[in-house]
């Protein structure tokens, strides 16, 4: 046994140099610091965010419905506010993750079990069920970021916790369909599971977590165009009219100067829009006075080089979310119908998944 964790540590350590050579040779001195950086103060920074979290606890504020916007920068939510009305300015704080799997763990801890026990989470990104279903920080099965390093104390409740727990999968046995080849995305079942659930009223909160405006970027790929498209086409799901381009899928093209930040910037933008538009008909068919919109975590567009959302990264477009304010009324102009799926995605889904995520 001993032997074996001896050659596992030597593959990692020939691994993360090979990493680091990688970034260094393609991407440039600033980034090969920055994630030199953070590999040196991962340790570190698990040992004492697990015990005394960076940033505000979603439990610590006040609100009836939550609406996480999965990587929503404060900037391009400031920016699509000010294109409607049911929107104020939104606030900047300072979220205690800067990835999912961070963001879950330092989120729905042991302290808050008896609010959460009173909230409903209706949620499509994978990563917080690894989390709260298959507690991987604590039974070995981590390997995508390094939660074990360092002495850290995740202190995290289960799925059983919640009033009501439910992670929206794009699986064959869900009648559903994703919304393009490339991409496993459906926030139209997301958002009708969550006016079901919503409906219900078996809980004095709701949280709902969409996946975008997160990585891929399908919006210029499927039969969609911001302030036109229907509800029904919305809710039905949007047909695909081609394949991905390779910026579409991956931050890769912009790090190897093939496409502009600019166009980085656009596409993150349309893919808000999108979500935006699912946003609304959530808000359209729940009743809740007090709904508030953040993210989980932010994104990096080329800021000092940092593209996407490092774990444990302390990186302020990163590590800020938006807090925005509204309110919901059920007017009833959807009717919901996808029922749950009960059972857990496999692994080789959730490879998938991570792959889509940009994370493989």
């Amino acid at each position: 046994m001993k032997l074996q964790t001896v050659s596992q540590t030597g593959k990692e350590l020939t691994d993360l140099v090979q990493q680091g050579t990688d970034v260094l040779r393609n991407e440039g001195i600033v980034p090969f610091v920055s994630v030199s950086s953070l590999y040196a103060g991962r340790p570190l920074w698990n040992t004492v965010t697990s015990r005394r979290p960076l940033g505000t606890n979603i439990f610590e504020r006040e609100w009836d419905l939550l609406i996480i916007l999965d990587a929503c920068r404060v900037d391009a939510l400031r920016k699509y506010a000010n294109t409607v009305d049911f929107l104020g300015y939104p606030e900047r704080m300072w979220s205690v993750g800067s990835m999912s799997y961070e963001f879950a763990l330092n989120t729905f801890r042991t302290q808050y079990s008896d609010v959460i026990s009173e909230t409903a989470y209706v949620c499509r990104n994978s990563l917080p069920d690894k989390i709260l279903v298959d507690q991987i920080h604590t039974n070995g099965r981590d390997s995508v970021t390094p939660l074990s390093q360092g002495y850290p104390k995740w202190d995290t409740v289960t799925a059983e916790t919640f009033a009501h727990y439910e992670l929206v999968r794009p699986i064959a046995n869900h009648a559903d369909k994703a919304l393009h080849p490339d991409c496993r995305t459906v926030p139209h079942v997301a958002t009708d599971r969550a006016i079901a659930v919503g409906r219900s009223g078996d809980f004095d909160r709701m949280i709902v977590h969409y996946n975008s405006p997160h990585l891929r970027f399908i919006t210029n790929a499927i039969d969609w165009s911001p302030d036109e498209t229907s509800m029904e086409t919305l809710m039905n799901g949007p047909d695909p009219i081609r394949d991905l381009e390779p910026e579409e899928k991956s931050y890769k093209p912009v790090k190897r100067g093939e496409v502009s930040r600019k166009t980085m910037f656009e596409l993150y933008y349309r893919e808000l829009q999108f979500i935006m538009d699912y946003v609304q008909i959530l808000l359209e068919n729940v009743d809740a006075e007090n709904v508030a919109i953040t993210a989980d975590h932010g994104e990096g567009l080329g800021e000092m080089g940092i593209w996407g959302h490092p774990f444990g990264w302390p990186f302020p477009p990163v590590k800020t979310v938006p807090w925005a304010t509204t309110t919901a009324s059920n007017e009833g102009t959807y009717d919901p119908h996808f029922e749950p799926v009960n059972r857990q995605e496999s692994d080789e889904e959730h490879k998938e998944f991570l792959k889509e995520m940009g994370y493989l």
